[in-house]
């Protein structure tokens, strides 16, 4: 009820909460999206963290998640987006609710030194020991699945260009993977009804990956990441003809060839599945 009423321009904030070694930071969340927002139903998010901060994060509201922003605080701000995402898609009915948060994935502080500056990247110890621990645990992942739910409102509302982005996951001893899919296809899509789909990984990573949304696939070609950029597809299928309906969901995924190094490469294939913001292998 609380987001029904809200009118647009009015923002909730959580409490102030620590994480990674800083203090004071704040989720500002706009139910009707900021003033700047220019897309119908769509809401506002935005981190506040105090001075001196560099942080690489990824927003999410409900089971939508952003690519990962990396922000420098010169002052006390707010860094997010206007046009977050479609708000009812992510509400939960039935308990009357919407999770929003943010998973921090480097944090880094500016601190004066006499005459220079010296820059400490930390996150906690267990933050640390966690990322370590998926990239052993996952090491025999090949297969990763990504279900998007209520795919019909999603593409109703997302404009062309519009892009959804799963949680950062770990797979085949490959840390930081992002999948980066756009219902509608992106500016490069030149047939109308067309997704587009794309993975990120860290600069060097070389594999050999099979794309995959609903029954249709990609590959397996070999990717070589130099840099930030994804590599996929700008037209890469008919999406009305993958969806389940029975669900209103879309299975996005990959297929990876390689072995982790120290692996033997066997036909063992573990299943990585993202969904609601969580992962569990099967």
């Amino acid at each position: 009820e609380q987001l029904k009423v809200c009118p647009k321009n009015v923002s909730i904030w959580s409490p102030e909460f620590s994480a990674s070694g800083i203090r004071n930071m704040q989720l500002e969340f706009f139910p009707q999206g900021r003033e700047t927002a220019t897309l119908d139903g769509f809401c506002s998010v935005f981190f506040w963290c105090p001075e001196g901060t560099n942080i690489k994060y990824q927003l999410f509201v409900g089971n939508h998640y952003r690519a990962p922003d990396e922000d420098t605080y010169d002052s006390r701000m707010g860094h997010g987006h206007s046009n977050f995402c479609l708000l009812d898609a992510e509400i939960d009915h039935a308990a009357d609710s919407v999770t929003v948060g943010v998973d921090i994935v480097d944090v880094s502080r500016v601190y004066e030194m006499g005459r220079g500056e010296i820059k400490v990247h930390r996150l906690s110890l267990n933050s640390l020991v966690r990322r370590e621990v998926l990239v052993v645990e996952n090491r025999d992942v090949s297969l990763v699945e990504w279900k998007i739910s209520k795919i019909s409102r999603r593409l109703a509302a997302a404009p062309r260009g519009a892009s959804l982005y799963s949680p950062i996951f770990t797979a085949a001893g490959i840390h930081d993977m992002l999948l980066e899919f756009y219902p509608n296809g992106n500016a490069n899509t030149k047939k109308d009804g067309y997704c587009s789909l794309y993975l990120r990984c860290p600069e060097g990573t070389q594999i050999v990956v099979t794309l995959i949304v609903g029954s249709y696939r990609k590959g397996p070609i070999m990717a070589k990441f130099d840099g930030s950029a994804g590599k996929g597809l700008p037209e890469f299928c008919e999406l009305a003809e993958q969806i389940n309906k029975d669900e209103d969901s879309i299975v996005v995924g990959l297929e990876l060839k390689n072995a982790a190094p120290g692996t033997d490469g066997g036909s063992k294939k573990t299943v990585l599945r993202l969904e609601s913001g969580q992962s569990f292998q099967q």
